[in-house]
């Protein structure tokens, strides 16, 4: 089914849920949304560079300037550690459907279907989803992303094998 048909069969599903509660019926299906295994990771790099470039901002402003901090400046100082809290709060995440994959990439959630998958490679603390045709890579890595690779590449092997996608592991199982 095509992504757009399954929303507005979602959106459809909710509605008459919602009409059943008020009744006292019985809902039907799910309205949680995609339903799928979802591995969460935590993003530190950019916070932490946000707050590098925050102290930065404040020193430059309240020592090498003859007027000091002022409203705007304690302003814009602010603004900078608030993105950064906001940045680490939200976490990154890989959510594995059905017939595709799901995650926070750029500020909003992209989706990769099967048919959109060149294949999986899994190396000893990354996984690449390669894509076909336009578009980059997606890499789950546990350094920087901080996510579980193994069960990602775990999840991700079964997922292959489901949708014959073909599978590349690096990592010796012990």
């Amino acid at each position: 089914m095509a992504g757009s048909f399954e929303r507005k069969v979602r959106k459809n599903m909710e509605k008459v849920n919602e009409q059943r509660r008020k009744q006292g019926g019985q809902i039907i299906g799910s309205s949680t949304g995609t339903a799928g295994d979802t591995y969460y990771g935590r993003n530190v790099t950019v916070p932490i560079m946000l707050l590098g470039l925050s102290i930065l901002y404040l020193v430059m402003t309240m020592f090498w300037t003859k007027v000091g901090m002022r409203g705007m400046d304690w302003l814009v100082f602010g603004l900078y550690v608030l993105l950064a809290v906001v940045f680490f709060i939200r976490r990154p995440y890989l959510r594995v459907g059905k017939t595709g994959l799901y995650t926070l990439k750029g500020g909003r959630e992209r989706s990769m279907t099967v048919d959109q998958i060149k294949s999986i490679k899994v190396q000893s603390g990354y996984v690449i989803v390669e894509r076909q045709g336009k578009g980059g890579n997606w890499v789950f890595n546990k350094t920087l992303g901080r996510y579980d690779t193994v069960a990602i590449a775990e999840r991700l092997e079964k997922f292959a094998a489901a949708n014959q996608l073909p599978f590349h592991s690096e990592v010796t199982k012990s």
